[in-house]
């Protein structure tokens, strides 16, 4: 059986067009990524990054915050997949935080992932200075966190979003801070004993508006407190 010329012609063509057809494909570009141990801290509390997989040591991260931060140092674990945020300063209170996290991109011919995202955090309110006056105190809804700057400091809120038989959870982190309960009309009402952490009751006598003194501890200072209401 004969072929026809014109046949053979177009075959030969077809065979050249295939085989001159080359796929090209690219290796997958390497990514880390990032989560946060948790989305809510204290202003006063470090922010750990998780990574999907240890850094290499010829990674330095870049750390940008949005609303800008530069008050901090940070550190890695031994596994080098966890990075700590330090801050030597606290964070704005009652804020949420964007970081992001990368690195310069690395060349095509480079075994190094590429490192470029972010994530939002928030942070519990902070007190308010100057606050050491009933006059001028900070209002407390449901938790809030401050710190005695000296041995003189004195640091007042009132109490504005509790019921009678509330339960008040005070926390001194880093050094000891004590505080008592004072009405409207500047009537002290002692606590009888003090710890690093202790729940009282809000005593139901208290006339309202209700107030709350906090002081340092034997004239220390440092370290910072956590208050909450339930």
């Amino acid at each position: 059986m004969k072929i026809h010329r014109s046949v053979l012609t177009f075959i030969l063509f077809l065979t050249l067009v295939i085989s001159n057809c080359v796929i090209q494909t690219e290796p997958l570009e390497q990514s880390i990524s990032f989560s946060l141990l948790s989305d809510s801290v204290s202003p006063f509390s470090p922010v750990k990054l998780c990574f999907s997989s240890p850094i290499d040591d010829s990674i330095s991260p870049q750390i940008l915050f949005f609303p800008q931060f530069q008050q901090y140092y940070i550190t890695f674990n031994s596994s080098k997949d966890t990075l700590t945020i330090n801050p030597t300063s606290p964070f704005s209170g009652n804020t949420p935080y964007k970081i992001h996290a990368k690195n310069q991109k690395p060349s095509p011919e480079s075994n190094i992932p590429s490192l470029n995202d972010s994530a939002v955090f928030f942070t519990y309110p902070l007190e308010k200075e100057p606050n050491n006056a009933t006059s001028i105190a900070d209002s407390i809804n449901l938790m809030i966190y401050g710190s005695i700057s000296s041995v003189n400091d004195t640091d007042c809120f009132r109490l504005t979003n509790y019921k009678n038989s509330s339960k008040l959870i005070f926390k001194s982190i880093g050094s000891r801070s004590f505080f008592n309960f004072q009405d409207h009309n500047g009537k002290i009402f002692n606590i009888d004993f003090y710890d690093d952490s202790m729940e009282v009751r809000i005593p139901d006598s208290i006339v309202k508006p209700l107030y709350l003194l906090v002081y340092s501890f034997r004239k220390s200072c440092g370290g910072y407190y956590q208050i909450q209401i339930q």
